[in-house]
């Protein structure tokens, strides 16, 4: 896992076929809100391009319902952030 308060969150899931990184992205916004930015890569480890196509389904899915789940997170990610920013500067 990546922590940087108030910036960047990310989790790396190594599986013996593949990897798939997460990561979360808090910026300030021009109207004092906070851009969030999702970023989910998926890495194969093994094999061909064959193989690949015949899942490429099957990752979209995941990927997906991955992405629906973070964005459920989002909240949570931003109260992390503002609790970890109001700890620096007490």
């Amino acid at each position: 896992m990546e922590w940087e308060p108030e910036h960047r969150v990310g989790t790396r899931l190594e599986l013996t076929p593949e990897v798939w990184v997460t990561t979360i992205e808090l910026s300030d916004a021009p109207d004092q809100s906070t851009d969030v930015a999702i970023t989910l890569t998926h890495e194969p480890l093994s094999g061909g391009l064959l193989k690949r196509r015949r899942q490429r389904k099957t990752v979209r899915k995941v990927a997906e319902d991955t992405i629906d789940s973070e964005l459920g997170k989002v909240a949570d990610h931003v109260r992390q952030a503002e609790a970890a920013s109001k700890d620096q500067r007490a």
